[in-house]
């Protein structure tokens, strides 16, 4: 058995792996692309080998930036489980991990093995939703909870649509949308607007993905991106308008994509993280959701590794989100500030 190390966005290893183990779309070197080429991040793997071929790796971002150096498995991903074809083989991803003498963060769904080390304990949970859409479109549609139905059914009646598209137009809506209630609803700044090029460009264009969009009466109402992989539809990012609550637009995008993933074939339906205090979102998912899961956020911190000087102005990042996400400031304004200021959130 070798560990050896390979760029997971242009490596032929790393393809074989994901294609051969289990994987998430996260792993894929698209999305690892669009992370590198957004953030202008170091992306790196380690990955295991038997007789040359791969049996299971760990990809993270090498960071480098005024707070100092450190690993993330996987930045700006809900998740980034090790890939593992059993537990024995996490001893030898971590110890290569380790050796680097930084400090490391995972974010952990699926895999056990790393929950175990007691060199990266958890220090953070949040929560994770999927739906078995093995079930079929109806049975899964007697399992929705109630108000659900009601509300899927309340936007058909209100002469709600949902189409699904690639365009880079419905794009930019999306983008509009989702500035706009990050501001307003939530008082976050916004990722970068190359981030969601980034991810047009290497995923929804290549039929890796698309942009769901409810409307009414030619109006946007909603849109939610949702990405492809192996046999998950991912529920990824989902914006809408202030005043579209009225008209449900939101569960009728997750029911029209439902039925689309249970025709195409796909198996699972990834409705990603929710903050573990985050009740609203947490309880909206569990209308529809078949499993509920927890994330795991684990931290190794080496004995040795001093903060920077730099450390201190993490605090100023709250005060300047809320400076930025004031209602007197402008959409356009906070979006800069998403531009700036996204990369350091991590």
């Amino acid at each position: 058995m070798q560990v050896m190390e390979v760029d997971p966005i242009s490596d032929p290893i790393w393809r074989r792996l994901i294609f051969r183990r289990d994987s998430l779309i996260f792993h894929t070197p698209a999305w690892l692309k669009v992370v590198a080429a957004t953030y202008q991040m170091q992306i790196r793997a380690f990955v295991l080998c038997d007789g040359g071929e791969p049996t299971a790796g760990v990809a993270f971002g090498h960071v480098r930036d005024p707070f100092g150096e450190r690993m993330v498995a996987l930045p700006f991903s809900d998740f980034g489980d090790p890939i593992l074809s059993r537990d024995e083989d996490w001893q030898l991803l971590r110890d290569a991990l380790l050796a680097e003498h930084l400090p490391l963060k995972l974010r952990v769904l699926h895999q056990c093995a790393p929950l175990h080390d007691v060199e990266i304990p958890t220090v953070d949970r949040a929560r994770w939703h999927g739906i078995d859409l093995s079930l079929g479109a109806d049975t899964l549609w007697g399992h929705l909870h109630s108000s659900a139905r009601r509300a899927i059914r309340r936007a058909e009646k209100q002469g709600v649509t949902v189409r699904f598209s690639a365009d880079s137009r419905d794009l930019e809506t999306f983008y509009n949308l989702h500035v706009g209630i990050r501001k307003g609803k939530y008082r976050l700044v916004a990722q970068p607007r190359c981030f969601f090029q980034h991810i047009w460009e290497e995923l929804i264009s290549q039929g890796d993905g698309f942009i769901a969009v409810a409307e009414r009466a030619g109006v946007p109402l909603a849109t939610t991106l949702f990405l492809q992989w192996g046999e998950t539809l991912t529920y990824k990012f989902n914006a809408s308008s202030a005043n579209s609550l009225p008209y449900r637009p939101n569960d009728l995008i997750i029911w029209h994509a439902i039925q689309w993933g249970v025709k195409n074939g796909y198996t699972k339906f990834d409705f990603g993280l929710s903050d573990w205090d985050q009740e609203g979102l947490v309880n909206y998912k569990r209308k529809y959701a078949t499993e509920e899961k927890t994330i795991h956020f684990l931290r190794h911190t080496p004995a040795d590794w001093e903060p920077t000087a730099a450390q201190p102005l993490r605090g100023l990042f709250p005060q300047l989100t809320e400076l930025f996400t004031d209602p007197s400031v402008p959409d356009d304004i906070a979006a800069k500030a998403g531009d700036l200021l996204y990369q350091y959130f991590i």
